[in-house]
């Protein structure tokens, strides 16, 4: 899944010797870790998706409270917006902590990343895995305080089954099960940070749009498998480029691209301005993917691709600009 690359300096400072264990292989806690340690140790686990998910997530939610959108009854005042958003943001991480920290303590993915991604808090040596386990519970009970106390506990719960059909019964080593389910995770981190800045006031609009949104997500994630094709080949993964072909399938995700460019403006009935915006930088992306096909190419065109996934979701407070 992942793409091997050199471990950059600041992280090789970072990273720590083997660790002790007792006689039941529990790691011995070690004295002289810093708070700050801890900290960017937390960092390491959750820094990648701070663009992919928790921006563009955040960044609905507030949009669609402040607007006269379809997403909320009605707009809501700035200062309970500015009140809620903090709450949204804390859940947002916590949620998205227990998905980092299951995702990459298993045994296979520990040696994934030692290779492929060795930056990662488990692979480099900053935790052992037993501190790892004890960190995810204490976080997935966390996550479930939080949606209580803030209204999403269903969009939590939602999220705790999609990570364990993900990553616990194998849906990411499928393409399809892989798609679909990334799809569901961003439906359900939009839609709770909607909940949690709304006061709960999301619209059934809102919901219809995620659908909608999701569709786009299951036919166009296969953007992210181009940059790790030689990790899932390795590891016997089915990716759409692996099973249809690096070639066709870039040329099935430019159409994909340009298609949800046209149809999410025309459906929303937006002006001419966002066909402009999201057909430019759809078909600009997907001419990348087709025209750039080297690794580092393909991983710049990915963060494209998340930033034209982040205006997509942000389509319909469009409406009322």
């Amino acid at each position: 899944m992942w793409t091997t690359r050199t471990m950059p300096s600041h992280i090789q400072s970072y990273q720590i010797e083997s660790q002790h264990l007792d006689s039941k292989g529990a790691p011995l806690l070690r004295s002289n870790r810093s708070l700050l340690f801890h900290a960017y140790t937390i960092y390491l686990f959750f820094y990648s998706d701070i663009t992919t998910v928790m921006m563009p997530g955040m960044t609905f939610a507030i949009l669609g409270s402040l607007t006269n959108s379809i997403l909320t009854v009605d707009p809501l005042p700035i200062s309970t917006v500015i009140h809620n958003s903090p709450r949204a943001l804390i859940w947002l991480w916590a949620v998205l902590m227990v998905f980092d920290i299951n995702n990459q303590n298993s045994p296979e993915s520990i040696e994934e990343d030692r290779i492929n991604k060795p930056s990662r808090p488990i692979a480099s040596g900053r935790i052992h895995p037993t501190e790892a386990s004890w960190l995810l519970q204490a976080m997935i009970v966390l996550s479930l305080i939080i949606g209580y106390v803030t209204g999403a506990l269903q969009e939590t719960v939602a999220l705790f089954v999609l990570y364990w059909a993900y990553d616990n019964q194998g849906g990411n080593e499928n393409w399809f099960m892989r798609n679909l389910l990334a799809a569901g995770g961003y439906i359900f981190y939009a839609l709770g940070s909607l909940t949690i800045v709304s006061n709960q006031t999301d619209t059934r609009d809102a919901r219809l749009w995620m659908l909608v949104f999701g569709l786009m997500i299951l036919t166009t994630i296969h953007a992210q498998d181009f940059r790790d094709m030689d990790g899932d080949a390795l590891k016997g993964r089915t990716t759409i480029p692996l099973i249809m072909g690096p070639k066709f399938s870039r040329w099935t995700l430019a159409c994909s691209l340009i298609f949800w460019s046209v149809f999410c403006p025309f459906c929303l009935h937006l002006p001419l301005y966002a066909y402009f915006l999201t057909l430019g930088l759809g078909g600009f992306t997907g001419l990348r993917f087709v025209t750039k096909t080297d690794n580092a190419s393909d991983k710049s065109s990915f963060h494209l691709y998340c930033i034209w996934v982040s205006i997509m979701l942000q389509l319909p407070a469009m409406k009322l600009l």
